[in-house]
């Protein structure tokens, strides 16, 4: 008798570990659904971010052109101006 009681005692308790198992279980799912979406919605930003990253190499690329061109002019009035 003694060893059934302990046996009931002893399922219920695994029945216990079990449920807070399964409850751990579903949580880390959960988190790992929100990491996902949080990974996705980073990665999206990134390549925002880059696009935006070229969009400023190219337009510093024009300006740096644009400054060269214009010491140029600058350059050649001098010379001009000194004929």
């Amino acid at each position: 008798m003694y060893t059934l009681i302990a046996a009931i005692i002893n399922l219920q308790a695994l029945e216990q570990k079990v449920l807070a198992l399964q409850e751990e279980l579903t949580e880390l799912h959960r988190k790992r659904g929100e990491n996902a979406s949080q990974v996705l919605a980073l990665s999206a930003k990134l390549t925002d971010r880059e696009a935006e990253l070229d969009a400023n190499r190219n337009s510093c690329a024009k300006a740096v052109a644009h400054a060269a061109d214009l010491e140029d002019q600058v350059k050649l009035l001098q010379s001009h101006l000194h004929e």
